[in-house]
């Protein structure tokens, strides 16, 4: 008796396993300049280098010492890492790039781009899994999977919080789509809740708003597209919204918390609260305009998103569109999905976003019309799945009469364009040059198949080789040279090494002030450094009454070095001057990271307290200022007293105070709900005191006081989190 699988068997294996593996070389080979040439650089931009960057190295750290990232101590006197939800510190795909090896501190930026390739691969499998299960060939869907991977807002989006949230669409209409096709509905509703809570986990708010949006349209496309109402849709979406809800609450509930206490710049002015909506001027100006419609064949004509899939890929969804309109219903949902996804993105210039804006909560948090694009990405690159087969099958054998005709005639019109901007001496010519060579390219190739000179597979291996020719197109693809001018942002925040390998060899603990727009203000982060000031998208709302560019606020937070800047006093002193020229200076006026004070006075508000810091600083060394009534202190000679200050990591503080009487240790980090305070172990309270720091009073004698960063809303997300999945795991054994 033969034993393993029969002929049949492992040709069902090979085409069940072998092409989404094969999409992973694909993607690497595609994106060749950032994961095996070393030669070019993936996150140059301003928000890549200054901001993410910064975010996962800081994380990376914190993980290595084997702490989850929630806090992050460099920046501002200190912010929340997990509620600022952007970094995003509960996904799973983070936790693994930030076991990566580090090296002085940071990752190397291969890794990096080593993850980005892995976020492609999980969209393009993802993808071929859902037309796969719409019932498309291997082919059909292996190319649908890489128009999905590599054209639109995948391809074009650097920021990977918005990516990881994309990747997860095709999976959630996966199973909306089968539960509402009767096939083990409630646990297909439990997967698609937990792919949808997935999308949350990964960081940015707005991608998952709009696919939320997407789900509770496509259940509604469900419920009433027959003669009668069927409720069954209805009770799916509870399910699905529901798990959904749960699985997303270790993000959700923190950054909802740090909503509430901060502010978010949206737009080019003053910062709005949570309680706010964002001001609709932000969602008018992060609208796509109306000739993007001509960036879905066109590259890089888009300012907002990109829409571009190329000729291949639009012509190949077109022909699905006109063949299998009356017939399938599932062709009818991804072009409602397509079509509402570009109409959303127009933003204002539609109307339709503006009365989602209007009705429906949460949806102004998502400034970015346009980033619903996503949405019209996924469902060309499905619609052009059933075009494969449809041209396979000769289905459309009419429109395909058409269209290398159609083709043809497009591409000389734009030759004719391209001439033009030639003779205006524009440089876009290159680009609709190439658009145009493409679509003459693919008229042959339908033409070819037409009169049956070429073969369907054959045919097909060709029309993902114009695919791949189009993607190429996208400007993110061709990155920056690890040596070329564009590297400024990403320069500088490597720049001064000497300066942070100085600086790191001073005795703790301290904050620097970096004078100056040369440096970014998270260098210091970069280098594992305090810095007084970042690049942040959004402060706790105390920290931001604090005048943090004013030189005696900022001795009064601890900033004892600076890097580059004038002398503001006499005693200040240049202690090492960097390669680059920039100087760094010793402030010896800086007040240490804790201190032992045994007054209190009250202030009306924070504002009063930082002009009580400017035109009196010397009073902080024996006061704390509170806005609030303050505890009873004792009052004593405090000459032989000390708040010795460290940080074993980043959401632990440890002061050793020593007390000749009662009285209240100052802590220079920004007060934030959820840090616990213990003296010798006993619980204690942490006040806010000088506009935004912590207080905590200690009795006399030497005492162990431990500040732990331990939100509530994190605990309890976890635990709603854990529910969330154990719910999905329950329903597998239903």
């Amino acid at each position: 008796m033969k034993r393993g699988l029969t002929r049949t068997g492992r040709s069902r294996a090979f085409k069940r396993f072998v092409p989404p593996l094969l999409l992973f070389p694909a993607i690497v080979l595609f994106y060749w300049k950032f994961t095996l040439s070393g030669q070019y650089e993936l996150m140059w931009s301003m928000d890549s280098a200054w901001q993410v960057m910064p975010w996962i190295h800081v994380a990376a750290r914190q993980w290595h010492a084997w702490t989850l990232p929630l806090w992050d101590p460099h920046m501002w006197g200190g912010q929340p890492l997990l509620g600022q939800a952007q970094p995003g510190a509960a996904y799973f795909l983070n936790w693994l790039l930030y076991s990566m090896p580090l090296k002085n501190g940071v990752l190397n930026s291969d890794i990096i781009h080593w993850y980005f390739a892995v976020i492609h691969v999980m969209g393009a499998v993802f993808c071929y899994a859902l037309c796969r299960d719409l019932g498309r060939s291997v082919l059909a869907s292996f190319f649908a999977g890489l128009t999905f991977s590599l054209t639109s807002y995948l391809a074009a989006t650097g920021w990977p919080q918005m990516m990881n949230g994309a990747v997860w669409a095709p999976l959630v209409l996966l199973f909306l789509i089968r539960c509402v096709e009767k096939r083990d509905g409630v646990r297909n509703a439990a997967m698609c809740g937990l792919c949808l809570g997935l999308a949350w986990l990964s960081g940015h708010h707005q991608v998952p708003i709009f696919l939320s949006l997407a789900s509770g349209l496509t259940w509604l496309f469900y419920v009433f597209r027959g003669r009668r109402m069927d409720t069954d849709p209805i009770r799916y979406a509870a399910i699905a919204f529901a798990i959904c809800g749960l699985i997303a609450a270790l993000q959700i509930l923190p950054a909802r918390e740090y909503g509430i206490q901060s502010v978010r710049w949206v737009i080019a002015g003053e910062p709005v609260g949570w309680n706010v909506k964002v001001p609709y001027a932000a969602h008018e100006t992060l609208s796509m305009s109306p000739t993007s419609i001509l960036g879905i064949v066109f590259p890089n004509l888009a300012s907002i998103s990109e829409p571009y899939v190329g000729f291949t890929a639009f012509t190949l969804a077109l022909i699905a569109v006109l063949t299998r309109w009356r017939h399938d219903a599932r062709v009818r949902l991804f072009v409602f999905l397509g079509i509402g996804g570009f109409l959303y993105a127009f933003g204002s210039n539609a109307g339709l976003e503006g009365v989602a804006y209007i009705l429906l909560p949460i949806i102004e948090k998502a400034r970015t019309p346009g980033a619903a694009i996503f949405l019209f990405g996924l469902s060309a690159a499905v619609l052009a799945s059933y075009g494969i087969d449809t041209v396979g099958r000769r289905i459309a054998r009419p429109h395909l009469l058409r269209s290398p005709q159609l083709l043809a005639i497009t591409a000389l019109l734009v030759f004719v364009g391209m001439f033009a901007l030639v003779l205006a001496r524009q440089e876009r010519h290159q680009a609709l040059t190439m658009a145009a060579i493409y679509a003459l390219l693919l008229a042959a190739l339908l033409a070819a198949l037409r009169v049956k000179a070429l073969r369907y597979r054959h045919a097909i291996g060709l029309c993902l080789v114009l695919l791949w020719m189009e993607a190429t197109s996208i400007h993110i693809v061709g990155g920056n040279k690890r040596t070329g001018d564009q590297m400024e942002y990403l320069n500088g925040m490597n720049s001064h090494a000497d300066a942070a390998e100085y600086l790191s060899k001073q005795q703790p603990p301290f904050r620097i002030f970096i004078a100056g727009n040369e440096i970014p203000g998270n260098w210091a982060a970069h280098h594992d450094l305090d810095g007084v000031t970042g690049y942040l998208a959004s402060l706790s709302l105390n920290i931001r009454t604090v005048p943090m560019h004013n030189r005696n606020t900022q001795l009064l937070w601890g900033a004892r070095f600076a890097l580059g800047g004038d002398h503001g006093s006499p005693a200040d002193t240049d202690v090492f001057t960097s390669k680059s020229g920039r100087t760094v200076i010793l402030r010896p006026e800086a007040f240490p990271r804790s201190w032992v004070v045994h007054r209190i006075e009250k202030k009306a508000t924070r504002e009063q307290i930082g002009e009580q810091a400017e035109k009196d600083l010397p009073s902080f060394t024996s006061k704390a200022f509170m806005t609030g009534t303050g505890p009873s202190l004792d009052t004593c000679d405090g000459a032989s007293e000390s708040a010795d200050y460290r940080r074993p990591t980043g959401d632990t503080v440890v002061v050793k105070a020593k007390l000749a009487c009662k009285g209240m240790v100052v802590v220079s980090d920004t007060f934030f709900p959820g840090w616990k305070a213990e003296v010798d172990g006993q619980a204690a309270d942490i006040l806010e005191v000088n506009a935004a720091m912590r207080g905590v009073v200690v009795p006399a004698g030497e005492h162990t006081l431990t500040m732990r960063y331990r939100p509530n809303s994190v605990y309890l997300g976890a635990f709603l989190t854990v529910i969330g999945l154990a719910a999905v795991i329950a329903t597998r054994f239903m």
